[in-house]
C-alpha cells in the first residue's frame, strides 16, 4: 500500500465532509500472492528448419504468443506457426508462455533439431506469473436503520494482465540481446470485465457507490490473470463486510442482506444458497476476526 500507484476513482467522488447523522464502519481484507501451482511444469517443443519456426505448447493463447514470438525474435509472422497440446492446465496465465518461448530460442541456434523445455518444479514456482497480492479497504456511511448508504470500495493491487501478445510479456525475451522496451503498467480494461475491480462493485441497493483503484505498476513478483482476477477478493471483501454489519445491526444476515436487495433474481440466490447450506433464519454466527 505504501508503494507508488496508479489511481482512478470509479464512480461518485467520496464526500469530504461526514454526512451528518449517518454512522461509519469500515474493515480490510488481503490476499497473498497466489500460485497456479498446476499439477505439473510448464513445457514446450520447438523445430526450426527452412526458415519456418513450429512451437507446441500448452498455451491459452496460441496467437497472441505466435505475436509475441515474432516481435521478440524478429521473424516473419507467417514464418512461426504455433500448435496446442495438452500440458498441466490453468486458469490464468502461468509459466506456459514462458517455456515455449524458451523451447524457440534455442531452437533457432540449433536448426534441424528439436527443442524441449521443460521447466523444474521451483522454477515454476520462482518465475511463473502469480495472482496478485490485494487490499481491499471497504466503507460504509450507515443510515438509521443500519444500511449502508453510502459505500467506498478502496482496492490495492498488481496488474492481472501481462498475458503474451506483446514481446515485452515473455521472460526470454527479456534476456535476448536487443531486449524489447518495458511495457507501460496496465490491468484489464473495465469493458472486458476488469481485472482489480472485478466484481468490485456490491449488487445491493446503495445510493452511492464508488470503487477508488490503486494500480501498483512495480511488484516484487510477475502477476498476471489467475481465475477471477479480482473477483475473489472482491466479493469475500463485500460479503463480509456485509455479515460484519448485519451483526452491528444485530439481525441475521440473510435477512439482512434480502431487506436491501431487490432483484428478484438475486433474492432467490441468496435464499436458495442460504437453504442448501442449512441456515437456520435467527441464527448467530460466531465472533470471527475480521479478514478471516
Amino acid at each position: 500500500m505504501q508503494r507508488p500507484s496508479i489511481d482512478r476513482v470509479v464512480g461518485p467522488p467520496e464526500p469530504t465532509i461526514p454526512l451528518r447523522g449517518l454512522e461509519r464502519h469500515e474493515a480490510t481484507y488481503t490476499r497473498a500472492h497466489l500460485a497456479h501451482a498446476s499439477i505439473a511444469p510448464s513445457c514446450g517443443l520447438a523445430l526450426y528448419g527452412d526458415d519456418q519456426l513450429t512451437v507446441w505448447t500448452h498455451s491459452q493463447g496460441v496467437y497472441p504468443l505466435r505475436i509475441a514470438l515474432a516481435r521478440s525474435l524478429e521473424l516473419d509472422l507467417a514464418a512461426i506457426s504455433v500448435r496446442h497440446v495438452q500440458g498441466p492446465g490453468c486458469y490464468g496465465h502461468n509459466g506456459a508462455d514462458d517455456a515455449a518461448a524458451d523451447a524457440a530460442v534455442i531452437a533457432l541456434r540449433v536448426p534441424g533439431r528439436p527443442i524441449r523445455v521443460r521447466w523444474r518444479r521451483e522454477e515454476e514456482f520462482g518465475f511463473e506469473p502469480v495472482g496478485p497480492a490485494m487490499v481491499v479497504k471497504v466503507r460504509a456511511l450507515l443510515d438509521q436503520a443500519g444500511r449502508p448508504a453510502d459505500w467506498t470500495a478502496e482496492i490495492w493491487s498488481g496488474t492481472h494482465s501481462t498475458r503474451p501478445g506483446s514481446a515485452g510479456n515473455l521472460l526470454a525475451a527479456e534476456a535476448l540481446p536487443n531486449p524489447p522496451p518495458p511495457l507501460k503498467p496496465t490491468d484489464v480494461p473495465d469493458a472486458g470485465g476488469g481485472g482489480a475491480v472485478r466484481n468490485g462493485d456490491p449488487l445491493y441497493d446503495i445510493q452511492t457507490k464508488r470503487i477508488i483503484h490503486h494500480l501498483v505498476p512495480e511488484t516484487p513478483v510477475r502477476t498476471s490473470a489467475l481465475r477471477g482476477l479480482g473477483a475473489m477478493p472482491n466479493v469475500f471483501a463485500i460479503e463480509s463486510f456485509i455479515d460484519e454489519l448485519a451483526a452491528r445491526a444485530g439481525e441475521d444476515p440473510v435477512a439482512y442482506r434480502l431487506s436491501f436487495l431487490s432483484d428478484p433474481r438475486a433474492r432467490r440466490v441468496v435464499a436458495q444458497a442460504a437453504a442448501m447450506a442449512g441456515w437456520i433464519p435467527g441464527c448467530r454466527p460466531a465472533v470471527v476476526a475480521v479478514g478471516e
